[in-house]
């Protein structure tokens, strides 16, 4: 009887000390804004990719000396992590963080290149008049990225979610896949060829100068300006016609 009742005892420790080892592993970390607005300069180094999974707006403008500035309420900086890893720059909140700012969240970096923007989550990114060869947008979530004055030979748009993108300037070639409910907005983009794809109810508007391949499955729609040469499919409730038809 007394050993079982030790046995009992010590199973009953035991549970009682992982259900609070659990509490503590989920446990989040609430951080209630100031409303004292402050800015930080961080460390980055000549980055070409940057993936964004936080909360907050940032700017990527070209430059030739790399830099980051990051601005919000004194009290939330902390909590707000920044990691270059080789030619990758990370933003995100800090692990089991519960944000609530009262101030603007934002990033703005200065980078000479840029190849690759990756955005999870609702955060937003806009780049800044920029000039390159090759450059791939992923968006994952409620995100946004807005590519202004953007000016690549190459230029590869990504969304999956209900993300949304736009773009104006010049590629000589745009790759375009949508999948779930994203749109896409890149009539001011000027492009030589286009390739879109579109599966689910998401829609993209192109520019195309000499040629168009469209594809959609599912609901989507594309719309194109440009008088180029149109190869399409669509199997679904799906469209593709020029923008002015």
């Amino acid at each position: 009887m007394i050993r079982r009742m030790i046995r009992f005892g010590f199973l009953s420790s035991a549970l009682i000390g992982g259900g609070l080892l659990a509490l503590a592993t989920t446990a989040r970390d609430p951080v209630d804004g100031s409303g004292v607005p402050a800015t930080e300069e961080r460390f980055v180094g000549d980055v070409t990719e940057v993936t964004f999974s936080g909360i907050g707006e940032m700017t990527i403008v070209q430059g030739v000396v790399p830099s980051l500035s990051v601005t919000a309420d004194d009290n939330v900086l902390p909590a707000l992590e920044t990691k270059v890893n080789g030619r990758k720059l990370t933003v995100q909140t800090r692990s089991r963080s519960t944000i609530s700012p009262k101030t603007k969240i934002t990033y703005t970096l200065t980078t000479p290149r840029l190849e690759s923007v990756t955005v999870s989550g609702a955060g937003n990114v806009r780049t800044e008049k920029f000039i390159g060869d090759a450059l791939t947008v992923k968006l994952s979530g409620a995100g946004n990225a807005r590519l202004r004055d953007a000016n690549f030979k190459s230029l590869n748009v990504n969304v999956s979610g209900a993300g949304t993108a736009s773009a104006s300037g010049s590629a000589e070639k745009l790759t375009l896949r949508i999948s779930g409910a994203g749109d896409v907005e890149a009539a001011a983009l000027k492009t030589g060829t286009s390739d879109v794809q579109i599966s689910g109810a998401g829609n993209a508007t192109v520019w195309a100068t000499e040629a168009l391949k469209a594809r959609v499955s599912g609901a989507g729609g594309i719309k194109y300006k440009g008088a180029p040469q149109v190869e399409q499919k669509v199997s679904g409730a799906g469209s593709v016609r020029a923008l002015n038809g």
